[in-house]
């Protein structure tokens, strides 16, 4: 039986989650020098909210703190 397109789709995107956080950590552990090329469109946001889940988005970005305050600035600057 093969496996519908919509829950293909949703474990693909789980596994992109799953990669790029445990990514980001295996670069950082390994001090490794590293550029990640994500694609347009919602690949940026998506990009932004692993790095903020993980902790690199506020020790890079300090104002964006890993609270609630930090994360309601993170939102701001997405939206209008």
């Amino acid at each position: 039986m093969a496996t519908p397109p919509e829950k293909l789709a949703e474990s693909l995107e789980l596994l992109e989650k799953l990669q790029t956080a445990g990514g980001a950590a295996a670069i950082r552990a390994r001090d490794l020098n590293v550029i990640y090329v994500c694609g347009p469109g919602h690949g940026g946001p998506g990009m932004v909210a692993n790095t903020y889940l993980e902790g690199s988005y506020s020790e890079n970005y300090p104002h964006i703190s890993p609270d609630v305050d930090g994360l309601r600035k993170l939102f701001r600057q997405f939206s209008f």
